[in-house]
């Protein structure tokens, strides 16, 4: 909730979220609209859709999942994630031994 708090109220020059994609004027009523869109996308991909492990890495910023308010929408992104986690599984897998 603080994510949409700060796209409402607060000018894109004092805030990250509206200046994420040089594309968008976030201080527009176009580019506001644009950034509720994109930040609940990715807040639901995250807390829905994406297993646990992999939200929690992107989270802490272990990781990091390009585009993820398009996550439904692009195939090659799936198929990134399907990547990361078979990786990141065997990479446990042999920290473990």
């Amino acid at each position: 909730m603080s994510t949409i708090r700060s796209i409402t109220f607060q000018d894109a020059k004092d805030s990250d979220v509206k200046r994420e994609n040089a594309n968008i004027d976030g201080d527009t009523a176009m580019g506001t609209m644009l950034k509720y869109g994109s930040e609940t996308a990715k807040d639901f991909y995250l807390s829905t859709l994406i297993d646990k492990d992999i939200a929690k890495a992107h989270i802490s910023g272990d990781i990091h999942i390009h585009d993820l308010d398009f996550y439904t929408l692009t195939l090659l992104l799936a198929v990134k994630l399907i990547y990361l986690s078979c990786s990141t599984t065997v990479f446990q897998l042999v920290m473990a031994s």
